[in-house]
């Protein structure tokens, strides 16, 4: 597996480049940003490790040059001595996979990269096995679960920069990422957006009109009857926690074709299974465009599939989520006339 490195302190980049050669990776090594930029156009590498100051070309100029102009952008990890929360999420939102300080711990590296390696290379779901299951009577409101990963923080704002209030809808997102970084992030939505985004809880029965953001430590699931948001311990999912495909199958549940996915930008294939099952329930799925996505294999994954409806690019999403939860709502609307009682 070949690793390129990319810091201007010549001795810790060697002594990591020796680590990681005993563990067995192939390693190439540069000392600033734009012999990096020049080793990734000419060889296709696996993971790229990148300091963030570094002469010539910085770390998180290098990440948005490599989404934004490679063909084929490697894993990347941002490993720096900037430590603050609003560093982590600026690397993050840039297009980092991954963030980790210095000083850091030889094994922390080794799991990191495995991890985001796992997630590159991991394999599009069988959707053709998800199976219908029985629909739900119909809710007393719309379910809209959105999710997101690499570049995700920065759409999300454009989505919800003066967003529109949903009528008779609560939404419920999954933004992959520790936790400090999901509560700076739900944090700053709330200060800067004035908007009514909060962290979910355990057993908490949601509203329409809500934002409910999933813990960075527990999977979000809605409860098929109550429509309670509970938070669920169990294993990674799709080698993240949260994961959008527990959050996916439960809205299918609670809401059917009352339900809405929408699929943005992203490393790996969180949410295309989960996107089937509400398919497979009769609800729609939206994503944004690959091809404007910082990390594209999520929504691409959806695409590839044919489990999205339509596709967006990040200036139309908002005005497409509220399209469609209208759309939903009317249906619901329907129903609810035909189920009332005549006198």
């Amino acid at each position: 597996m070949n690793v390129l490195i990319a810091e201007d302190y010549e001795p810790g980049a060697n002594l990591l480049s020796l680590f990681l050669k005993r563990a067995g990776y192939t390693v190439s090594v540069v000392y600033d940003g734009r012999a990096a930029w020049e080793a990734l156009q000419e060889k296709r590498f696996d993971i790229l490790i990148t300091d963030w100051m570094m002469p010539k070309l910085d770390g998180v100029e290098l990440i948005r040059k490599a989404r934004q102009d490679l063909p084929s952008c490697p894993a990347i990890v941002m490993l720096t001595t900037l430590t603050s929360d609003q560093s982590r999420i600026r690397a993050l939102e840039s297009g980092a996979d991954a963030f980790i300080s210095k000083p850091y711990v030889s094994r922390e590296i080794l799991d990191v990269l495995k991890n985001v390696v796992k997630k590159n290379r991991q394999r599009s779901p069988d959707v053709s096995k998800v199976k219908k299951a029985t629909p739900p009577s119909p809710p007393p409101f719309v379910g809209v679960a959105i999710a997101a990963s690499t570049g995700g923080p920065d759409i999300l704002r454009t989505i919800f920069s003066r967003f529109p209030p949903l009528e008779n809808a609560a939404v419920y997102l999954v933004l992959h990422g520790p936790d400090w970084m999901l509560q700076s992030f739900q944090k700053s939505l709330a200060e800067e957006l004035q908007l009514g985004i909060e962290i979910a809880q355990h057993n908490v029965r949601s509203k329409p009109g809500g934002i409910y953001l999933a813990p960075g430590d527990k999977h979000l699931v809605i409860h098929p009857k109550s429509r309670k948001t509970l938070l669920e311990d169990t294993p990674p999912e799709n080698f993240v926690k949260p994961s959008a495909d527990p959050l996916f199958r439960s809205v299918a549940k609670a809401f059917g074709q009352y339900s809405l996915a929408v699929i943005l930008t992203g490393l790996g294939k969180d949410g295309s299974k989960g996107a089937a099952h509400i398919s497979e329930m009769g609800g729609l799925v939206i994503a944004q465009d690959p091809a404007s996505a910082v990390a594209p294999s999520m929504p691409k994954s959806v695409v590839h599939a044919r489990l999205a409806h339509s596709v967006f690019q990040p200036n139309q999403l908002k005005s497409a989520i509220d399209y469609h939860v209208k759309i939903l709502n009317k249906k619901l609307q329907k129903a609810s006339l035909i189920r009332r009682p005549k006198l």
